[in-house]
């Protein structure tokens, strides 16, 4: 049970995320924004049921090669909090773990399927005892008269005690109307009818409620309440559309969406008035001349529905591989765990002698002793850090697409820390490498093990899988970001000051080989090279091009951009003497949907060092204000408390760049 709900978070992330983001193309109109959120909605029971069949029903899975990604290296004072995450969310793999292996621990499985049971019964209920109290209700409601929906024919109009109209009902669908309505404007009654009349005809109440069982039985996925809401909310969008197609005055409607919800206390599930923050937006939507308001066609429901299979059976079906041309077997699924008890690592240690291939044991101990090597009493470190890179050269010599080899805290060494340990790791990528000299799996790997250590080989490294493949960015995006990386310590202008104008070149290499669509680690590595190369001009340049991106959409969502944008161009102004301009870029950059890499590792603090030096402090305390949308973190409170104290906090890593 735990396993198959891991499974469906992660893979059905992917679909809704896909969906969120065809939901977010700009061109599209409510209708068809409504279908492809249905469609999203309904694609949940697809992939529940191709994990289920590809694991138990006999279907077979089908392997998607994972491409290689660009992995940055974490600075040191990020890694340990990263690796206090990891070690958090394992534990319930290791409980699974161990009962592989004859131990005894609690059998969370049964738990974990009451506890999902009980809550979805309990939602379940409260749905079915909500829509009969309303049943009930609508059936007390006297009648009205009758209108016409044009899919279904003659519609039962009832008045109510309401401030707005509302539609209820599948099979007899019901219209209700508030016992003023014969006193309302003309214009505003027929309005308000069409838009009730048009829910009908697109069945609405038959969609919602459907979608509400779908959120009730995979309510542990946040991600499937958030398409629901936006579904409802597209629901209503479609049906002004309509009412509009269908020859409705925008501004006359536009005030009679206004005169409802002024008079709206108790807004109904699919009632024409909205709540306040949704207004502004809907009146927005309506009064704007460039919208597209076409209804979803049959073709294009087709299409919409091709699509989703096409993402559904890839996505439930698909098990991920990792390697590109590795030339070993298949490799185990990565465990993280936490660390082990003495006898379980001998355990561990017995069944390696017995099977040397033993890949999945391993890793289990790579990540233990990973883990201790860096803390605890002198002699258990010294053991954990030879143990820990004597397996590591084990799985690099014999296995070096293991997806233990990706996991950058764990399968890396710092040379200053365990010189012996990181030769003898090198040593078996160097054999590696001349078994495989054109594996650009083994060179990536290879840099990327060596790349906080040793600059210039890392970089030797990357420059050979560029030769071997020209054509892809990844390679000039790795070495943009290497050259980037060398920039960070405070003698890196004596050692190698060329740097930021190679880390610049690089990433105008990569810019030009992605073509149209360029990764938002690209657009930002260009700026910010050439801010630290002093190229004002081409930073300034680079910087508003990073803002022109996220406003046309280009990288939709990614708030990297706007922030590392703002933050850069504040810096900038600073070189030029403007510090009001400063200051407003340093609250701009704070100004930010977020992303996954600001909501993870923090804002960038380096404009606001700069601007606490010049005894900013009210500024840079709103700005810390403001970061607390996107970023909850306990070091945003300690900085909060430092600068209102009007003192300088240690920003530690997150003053790179």
């Amino acid at each position: 049970m735990l396993e198959f709900a891991v499974e469906f978070l992660l893979r059905s992330t992917v679909v809704l995320v896909l969906v969120g983001a065809l939901c977010s193309v700009r061109h599209l109109s409510a209708a068809e924004r409504h279908n492809v959120a249905t469609v999203g909605l309904a694609a949940m029971a697809g992939v529940a049921a191709t994990i289920w069949l590809t694991t138990d029903g006999g279907l077979p899975a089908w392997p998607m090669p994972l491409p290689e990604q660009v992995t940055h290296v974490i600075p040191g004072e990020v890694e340990r909090p990263l690796r206090a995450l990891a070690e958090a969310g394992t534990a319930a793999t290791a409980a699974v773990q161990s009962l592989q292996h004859g131990q005894q621990v609690v059998a969370w499985g049964p738990w974990i399927f009451a506890t999902y049971a009980g809550v979805a019964l309990a939602l379940g209920a409260s749905t079915v005892m909500g829509r009969r109290r309303v049943a009930r209700y609508v059936r007390r409601l006297p009648r009205s008269r009758s209108a016409t929906a044009d899919a279904l024919g003659p519609v039962d109009v009832r008045v109510d005690a309401c401030a707005t109209p509302w539609t209820w009902g599948v099979r007899r669908p019901v219209v209700v109307l508030p016992e003023d309505f014969e006193d309302w404007p003309p214009e505003r009654q027929d309005a308000a009818l069409a838009h009730e009349l048009s829910h009908i005809s697109r069945r609405d109440c038959l969609v919602d409620g459907v979608s509400r069982w779908v959120c009730n039985v995979f309510w542990f996925q946040p991600l499937v309440w958030t398409l629901w809401l936006r579904q409802r909310r597209y629901a209503e969008g479609a049906c002004d559309d309509a009412v509009l197609k269908a020859g409705g005055d925008a501004c006359d409607y536009a005030e009679t969406l206004l005169a409802i919800a002024k008079s709206n206390l108790t807004a109904k599930p699919l009632g024409i008035a909205v709540g306040s923050k949704a207004l502004k937006a809907r009146l927005q939507a309506v009064l704007h001349t460039g919208v597209r308001r076409d209804p979803m066609t049959l073709a294009k429901r087709g299409i919409v529905a091709a699509l989703a299979v096409a993402i559904i059976i890839p996505v439930g079906a698909g098990s991920v591989t990792a390697g590109e041309n590795a030339d070993v077997g298949p490799t185990p699924e990565v465990r993280y765990t936490p660390e082990l008890a003495r006898q379980e690592v001998v355990a561990y240690e017995r069944r390696l002698a017995e099977q040397p291939d033993d890949i999945a044991a391993r890793t289990v101990l790579i990540h233990h002793y990973a883990q201790r090597r860096y803390r605890g009493q002198a002699e258990d470190s010294m053991h954990a850090k030879r143990e820990h890179a004597r397996h590591l050269a084990w799985v690099v010599r014999h296995a070096p697409d293991a997806p233990v080899l990706d996991h950058v805290a764990h399968a890396s060494i710092m040379k200053s820390l365990s010189p012996a340990g990181y030769a003898t790791v090198k040593d078996a990528w160097q054999h590696q490498l001349d078994r495989q000299p054109r594996n650009t799996a083994v060179l990536d790997r290879f840099a990327r093990f060596t790349s906080v250590n040793e600059y210039e080989r890392s970089r030797d490294l990357l420059r050979a899988a560029e030769k071997l493949e020209p054509r892809n960015p990844k390679w000039a995006e790795r070495l943009g970001a290497s050259f980037l990386r060398g920039t960070i310590s405070s003698s890196w202008q004596a050692e190698n000051p060329s740097a930021p104008n190679d880390a610049l070149a690089a990433y105008d290499r990569a810019y030009a080989l992605h073509g149209t669509e360029v990764p938002s680690s690209v657009l930002i590595g260009r700026a910010q090279a050439a801010l630290i190369a002093k190229r004002y001009v081409l930073a300034k340049t680079h910087a508003n091009a990073l803002l022109v991106a996220f406003d046309q959409g280009w990288n939709a969502g990614d708030g990297d951009l706007v922030h590392h944008a703002h933050t850069i161009l504040g810096r900038l102004a600073l070189v030029h003497g403007d510090l009001r301009q400063a200051k407003e870029h340093l609250l701009g950059s704070a100004r930010t949907p977020g992303s996954p890499v600001l909501g993870s590792f923090g804002p960038r603090m380096s404009l606001a060092l700069e601007l606490l030096d010049k005894g900013e402090f009210e500024v840079v305390g709103a700005y810390l204000d403001l970061c607390s949308e996107f970023w909850d973190d306990d070091r945003l409170d300690a900085w909060r408390a430092t600068v209102a104290a009007g003192k300088t906090p240690d920003f530690g890593g997150n003053l790179v760049y």
